[in-house]
């Protein structure tokens, strides 16, 4: 059990570069520690700080925690308690049938009850609003699919995603190309009347490095559609009047002149 732990915690403390997936299966047996009484204490508390982590997709661990609480006798084992109330609040309003539970445990302890209101704080905002924090969340993973999920699933919110732009103005300098076009499409579907600034522009500069011809194109001719305000692009498109490709030359001259070099 305690090894099932140690890697639950590598996927979901960031140990790994590409975790996978939360599953039901691995809710599972997470569960299973905790409700063991034969585990030691240690163990369950990794378990739960694992279902931390799962957040929302821990759904299914709702149940068997409400069930615990009444195995738990009154004034013991306070710190499992708490990481149980940590875990119910980490995984959003899909625990809010754990409410009625976690608020006859107020008066046990100061602290117990300071973590069941930070929990039920978190349990009772809205759905779509837990969802946001959820995806802002996301956009900090090592692996990228992950992140171009996140974007695209915050971009199909729409202006409910205002919130998010912050974070996603900074995935304008991921690494990865897709990333940073499908960002742009997301902060203008939030933003319709965004205007183009210093990250945008500074998102097409890279993709006017990149080794796809393609990429290279889009990102002059969308450059001198910016015209003026892109006017820190001007030395990248300058290197590209000696592209191989003809067309990228060409947008590239052509973005120079919308742009207004002098």
């Amino acid at each position: 059990m305690t090894a099932l732990v140690a890697v639950s915690l590598a996927m979901f403390l960031g140990a790994e570069p590409n975790p996978p997936a939360p599953t039901a299966e691995l809710v599972a047996r997470l569960v299973e520690i905790i409700v063991d009484p034969q585990a030691n204490s240690n163990s369950q508390r990794e378990a739960l700080r694992a279902l931390e982590k799962l957040g929302p997709e821990a759904k299914p661990a709702v149940d068997p925690l409400v069930r615990q609480f009444g195995r738990i006798r009154w004034g013991e084992q306070l710190a499992l308690q708490e990481a149980m109330i940590h875990a119910l609040g980490k995984i959003g309003p899909a625990a809010r049938k754990a409410v009625p539970t976690l608020t006859r445990l107020i008066g046990q302890d100061l602290d117990t009850d300071r973590a069941v209101k930070a929990a039920i704080d978190q349990i009772m905002i809205p759905a779509e609003r837990a969802e946001l924090q959820e995806l802002t969340k996301e956009l900090l993973r090592p692996n990228a699919a992950q992140r171009l999920r996140a974007v695209k699933a915050l971009g199909a919110m729409g202006a409910k995603a205002e919130s998010a732009v912050p974070d996603l103005l900074n995935m304008l300098r991921d690494s990865d190309a897709d990333i940073r076009r499908v960002t742009i499409a997301a902060l203008k579907a939030i933003q319709p009347n965004l205007k183009p600034g210093a990250e945008i522009v500074g998102a097409y500069v890279l993709d006017l490095q990149d080794n796809d011809d393609a990429v290279r194109l889009l990102a002059a001719r969308a450059l001198g559609r910016i015209g003026p305000p892109a006017a820190a692009a001007i030395p990248a498109l300058q290197k590209l009047q000696n592209d191989p490709i003809p067309d990228v030359r060409a947008a590239a001259g052509d973005a120079i002149t919308r742009i207004g070099a002098q």
